[in-house]
């Protein structure tokens, strides 16, 4: 340290207690980093590594961004899991003796994000604190750009589900916990652990440095200790702490939904890891980001409380059934910007002059919807009245209106505060706008009195005013005695005299007096304003919510949904229910929709080929159970949905190497799941159970869990399999019903996507393979095989691996009926309904199904 320079022994010293983040070190018009933050920052970004001199005859590795493009390598970083503590100047360079002090002024990380450009408006950014006290778990997830806060008391069993329907971005953890997730001490603690790595989600172990200090100063005595470690961390990495800006949300209960489910029913995202295609795709019609946050929520925690299902059931239909208004409010809702992280900046003081013209047009919008409710004859629409009348949103948009320039139709902005606002900044102004004038008025006077017609007064940052004189001019000039030179040119001489000196101060009085006054009344709008944000958010919470239900309202009448009834005995009715994506991906092609009709504590078999529509119908019956507990209408023409607990769902199936678990091991940990959590009040979905795994095994193993289902859980159940001896438990439980998928295969193989009671015979296996177009002389083979196996299964398989002549014969006939089955596929085409395109496909088809 005593050979570094300066500069390099200061970088050290913050670096050193802002260990764990990367350090943005500003030098002048770049951030530079040095040492090891260079060498990871230049690989992340993909940047040059360069060095510079640190006083002891060696360079220290250095890479740099631009200070004004900075959010960009930020938001790369963040993406990466990494922390990033800004280090700026903290004091005049004027005022400095030696090096100027520079310090962290905040640490950015992935929960902490606070600019709009960094973070998924129609998403929240969640961090979590994890605390422990032996059996009981302390969990605190809290959104600091809306001031959202959860608190949970629950149990190493709970927690996976919390987590996996909050998705935070960071985790902080006690020891205790950590190592307990590390050694997969409770359920799926592997699988959050695996989702941490994956998703570069940072873990913190909880920071317990001057914790009492910081209970003390912010009167937090009385709060769980997750909770704390959330404000502390705030504190911590934003330098800055307001109480009054969180607010704790009402806890209502939810409906239990576990990784498998989210992850299955593609909720949020889809199996492909993208955001097309998801339920969330679907129903998403929300004007504003507040809105499209909040469905999240409702997708990823449905209720379970019939009052609380019924009531916003409720809601959605008075936007239903009054179309009009819910058009109204819909097309008033683009005017409303996103209100809770306004609410943010204004609180962290990053709030522009943007986003409050944005607030004010905001607020008016809100005062616009509050009206079309008020002429409504509809009960719910005037408590959503008088809701929003609680709050006197006037005196926030007089503030505005008196206080803040408009931004100009060239999006050109010349001053923040209003002339008007203040009668000192006016009088500046005035003085400011008028100076060319004054001056023209000088100049005149001056020429008058010396008789020199081009006689200038001008301006520039050096000397200031001048009155400059050609040096032919002055030879026949008498000087006035108030005339002192200036500055002396090849040409010219320069003067200034008591009149412009006094107009000079005056000016650069009035600019920097201009520019202070409205500084300190801008900072003065702004703490006003911050009076003002629990009314702002509780506006917020309610527009939130009024998005929603026009959103639900809208898909409900375009895509034709009904609104469920609430069952009393248990019962899952059905009429005509569709899956509500797979429909939208059909634009050409008619969704087939299909019943349920499934009684409490019922198990449904449910067999036939693969293609059919097995794992669709199933699915689709989840997510219409599911969209029902977030109080949406549903994709059917009758509905009649019990309130459960929770879906618990087994459908497919992958390697999953990062945990070194196979195809199986995964099946039987998903399966494992569901038997040990599931209860009477809840609805499984299981789907081709027992597949991963030798026939026999796979078969003895889905016999057991099924029964175990019928026997000891009783909840009602879905079952697809290919394991047709399944269908034989009809005979023996009473709560077993089979269900097969409709086939005609009376001339070419036709799956007909209809679910009826009964099961199937055939798995139609080979014929889907011949759909894949696999080879022809394969799907001969699999013919004869299949035809030996179902002959006798106690033949050796040695004999199916030897060709015989027989097997000659059994080719043969397969050709000619494979033969007798094309021509009358050419006899039932309607050729004329062909381009010549088309037709050009169908005989190369036909050419390769005669090969």
């Amino acid at each position: 340290m005593e050979n570094l320079t300066p500069m390099m022994k200061q970088y050290l010293e913050i670096k050193n207690n802002n260990k764990g983040s990367i350090l943005f070190f500003r030098l002048g018009d770049f951030y530079e980093m040095f040492f090891d933050d260079a060498i990871e920052t230049s690989k992340l970004l993909e940047i040059t590594l360069t060095g510079k001199a640190c006083g002891n005859g060696e360079k220290a590795p250095m890479c740099g961004v631009p200070y004004h493009s900075a959010k960009s390598y930020i938001q790369k970083l963040i993406n990466f899991g990494k922390k990033v503590a800004i280090c700026e100047q903290v004091e005049d360079p004027k005022d400095a003796k030696g090096i100027v002090k520079r310090d962290v002024v905040k640490i950015i990380t992935p929960g902490t994000v606070l600019d709009d450009d960094m973070i998924e408006g129609s998403s929240n950014n969640y961090i979590m604190a994890i605390i422990t006290d032996e059996d009981i778990v302390y969990m605190t997830y809290a959104d600091i750009t809306t001031g959202e806060v959860n608190n949970i008391t629950t149990t190493y069993q709970e927690v996976s589900n919390i987590f996996f329907s909050v998705m935070p971005s960071e985790i902080i953890m006690d020891d205790i916990f950590l190592k307990k997730m590390k050694e997969n001490s409770f359920k799926n603690s592997k699988i959050i652990n695996n989702f941490l790595i994956e998703n570069n989600v940072v873990q913190n172990t909880a920071n317990y440095e001057n914790i009492e200090e910081f209970i003390s100063d912010n009167n937090l005595a009385d709060k769980i200790p997750s909770l704390i470690q959330i404000y502390k961390y705030v504190y911590d990495t934003q330098k800055f702490f307001d109480i009054n800006f969180f607010y704790e949300k009402n806890q209502v209960k939810y409906m239990s939904l576990d990784y498998y489910t989210i992850k299955n029913l593609e909720l949020i995202e889809s199996i492909r890891k993208n955001n097309s295609y998801t339920l969330f795709w679907v129903l998403n019609k929300a004007n504003t980001s507040m809105g499209s946050r909040l469905l999240k929520q409702y997708l990823l925690k449905p209720l379970n409380d019939e009052n609380e299902i019924r009531q916003r059931l409720n809601k959605v239909s008075s936007f239903v059934e009054h179309y009009s208004v819910s058009t109204g409010v819909s097309h008033i809702l683009r005017e409303v910007y996103d209100l809770e992280r306004i609410s943010n900046r204004i609180v962290y003081d990053t709030v522009s002059h943007r986003d409050l013209l944005n607030l004010k047009k905001s607020l008016k919008a809100v005062n616009e919807i509050k009206n079309i409710f008020k002429g409504e004859n509809d009960s719910r629409f005037e408590e959503l009245y008088e809701v929003l009348s609680k709050n006197d949103l006037m005196p926030i948009i007089n503030l505005i209106e008196k206080s803040i320039e408009e931004i100009g139709e060239d999006f050109k902005k010349e001053h923040i505060i209003k002339s008007s606002y203040d009668e000192k900044l006016a009088y500046y102004r005035d003085l400011l706008e008028n100076t060319s004038n004054i001056l023209i008025k000088m100049e005149r006077d001056e020429r008058e009195k010396t008789g020199i017609k081009n006689l200038k007064i001008s301006y520039n940052k050096v000397f200031g005013y001048y009155i400059e004189i050609t040096k032919a001019a002055l030879q026949n000039f008498n000087m006035p005695s108030d005339y002192e030179r200036r500055q002396t040119l090849v040409s010219s001489e320069r003067f200034i005299n008591n009149n412009l000196k006094k107009i000079e101060e005056e000016m650069l009085s009035a600019k920097q007096g201009e520019s202070q006054l409205e500084s300190s009344l801008y900072k003065e709008v702004k703490e006003e304003l911050k009076n003002f944000i629990p009314k702002i958010m509780q506006v917020a919470e309610m527009i939130s919510q009024i998005d929603v239900y026009t959103a639900l309202a809208k898909t409900a009448i375009e895509n034709d949904y009904v609104k469920p009834m609430i069952s009393t005995d248990g019962n899952i009715v059905i009429k005509n229910g569709r899956h509500p994506v797979i429909e939208k991906l059909l634009p050409n092609e008619e969704y087939v929709p299909n019943d349920t009709d499934l009684t409490s504590s019922e198990t449904h078999i449910i067999t036939g080929p693969n293609m059919a529509g097995k794992s669709t119908y199933m699915r689709q019956v989840a997510i219409i159970m599911l969209m029902a507990h977030i109080g949406s209408y549903v994709p059917a023409s009758f509905a009649q949905i019990p309130i459960i607990d929770s879906i618990y769902t087994r459908i497919g199936a992958s390697d999953d190497l990062s945990m070194g678990q196979s195809t199986f091991m995964v099946e039987m940990t998903e399966v494992s799941n569901i038997l040990k959590n599931a209860t009477q009040n809840s609805l499984i979905i299981l789907d081709e159970i027992g597949r991963g795994t030798s026939t026999y095994d796979g078969m003895s193993l889905a016999f057991s869990i099924v029964e175990y289902i019928c026997e000891h859980i009783k909840a009602k159940t879905l079952v697809s399999t290919h394991y047709h001896e399944l269908t034989a438990l009809e005979s023996k439980y009473k709560n077993i019903k089979n269900y097969c998928m409709l086939v005609d295969d009376s001339k070419e193989i036709k799956f007909l996507r209809k679910i009826v009671l009964g099961k199937a015979d055939k798995s139609y296996g080979i014929h889907v393979a011949q759909l894949a177009d696999l080879p022809y002389e394969v799907l001969e083979r699999a013919n004869i095989i299949l035809s030996k196996l179902e002959t006798s299964e106690k033949k050796s398989s040695k004999k199916y691996n030897q060709k015989s002549e027989q097997d000659q014969v059994s080719i043969e006939n397969f050709s000619k009926d494979n033969n007798l089955r094309i021509v009358q596929k050419i006899k039932d085409l309607n050729i004329d309904e062909y381009t010549p395109r088309q037709a050009m496909d169908l005989l190369y088809k036909i050419k390769s199904e005669l090969r």
